[in-house]
C-alpha cells in the first residue's frame, strides 16, 4: 500500500525542503493558503485558510471524497512569526493564530485518526513546535509560545491515546530557522541569534529535514510522545 502524505504547510520553505525529499512513489497532498506548490505527478495541492473553520472542514471533506486516509501527517503550519506585547495583543489576534496553528490540527487528528487506527496499518504524526517550549522563550512572544505549547498537549494527549494502534505521534522543536517564516521581525534580530549560537549560525531547513523523514520512517517505530529538540547545541 502506498503511503499517503498530508502535509500542513507544504509551502513554507521547511514544507518545500520536505516535499523534494519524499518518496516519489507516494501519494503527497499538500496544503497551502496562498502560496503556489511545486509541480508533481504525485502531489495534489489543496488549497486553505486554516483560520477558517469552513475552509479546514471542507478541506477534511475534500481529503475523505477525493483521496485515502493519510497514514503520515506533519503539521508545520503557523502564521507569520512576529514580537508582540501583551498589551498590543488582541482578542481576535490571539483566536486566529489559536485557529490557524491549534484547532485546524485537532480537526485534521480528529478526522483522520480514528479511521487510520480502524484500518490497523500504523501510521506517523509529525508536529513543528518550537525550541521556545524546551527552554525559557524570548520577550514578547506570548501568543507564538501558547500555541506551541497548546500543540504540545495536544500531541502528547494523541500519543498517549493513539499508542496500542502502532501510530507513532512526535514533535521537533528547532531553535530559530532562516526562512521567509522570519519576514515579519528585524534582519538585526535574526543576525544576533546567529551570533550568539554556540555554531555561530541559526538552522536551515536542511538540518531539520532529516530528522522529520526519520520520524516519518519505520526507523521511529518504538518512538512516540516525543518532543525532540534540534538547536545546534543552542539547549538541550
Amino acid at each position: 500500500m502506498k503511503d499517503t502524505y498530508l502535509i500542513l504547510g507544504a509551502s513554507s520553505d521547511l514544507g518545500l525542503a520536505l516535499l523534494e525529499a519524499l518518496p516519489r512513489e507516494a501519494i503527497i497532498l499538500a496544503h497551502s493558503h496562498k502560496s503556489p506548490l511545486p509541480n508533481k505527478p504525485n502531489l495534489h495541492p489543496l488549497k486553505a485558510d486554516l483560520s477558517s473553520l469552513q475552509e479546514v472542514q471542507a478541506l477534511i471533506e475534500n481529503i475523505k471524497a477525493n483521496h485515502p486516509t493519510p497514514n503520515k501527517i506533519v503539521h508545520l503550519a503557523h502564521p507569520k512569526y512576529a514580537y508582540t506585547r501583551l498589551k498590543d495583543i488582541s482578542p481576535q489576534a490571539l483566536q486566529h493564530d489559536f485557529s490557524a496553528s491549534v484547532q485546524s490540527f485537532f480537526l485534521m487528528l480528529q478526522a483522520f485518526l480514528p479511521p487510520l487506527a480502524h484500518q490497523k496499518q500504523g501510521g506517523k504524526v509529525v508536529a513543528m513546535l518550537s525550541s521556545f517550549v524546551c527552554n525559557i522563550p524570548p520577550k514578547h512572544t506570548s501568543v507564538y509560545t501558547t500555541m506551541k505549547y497548546a500543540l504540545l498537549g495536544l500531541m502528547r494527549s494523541m500519543a498517549s491515546d493513539y499508542k496500542e494502534h502502532n501510530i507513532q505521534i512526535n514533535c521537533l522543536s528547532p531553535s530559530m530557522i532562516e526562512t521567509k517564516f522570519l519576514e515579519s521581525i528585524d534582519p538585526k534580530i535574526v543576525q544576533v541569534a546567529a551570533e550568539n549560537h554556540p555554531l555561530k549560525r541559526n538552522a536551515t531547513p536542511k538540518d531539520i529535514v532529516p530528522m522529520l523523514l526519520f520520524l516519518l520512517s519505520s526507523g521511529s517505530d518504538y518512538m512516540t510522545g516525543l518532543n525532540i529538540p534540534i538547536t545546534g547545541g543552542l539547549g538541550f
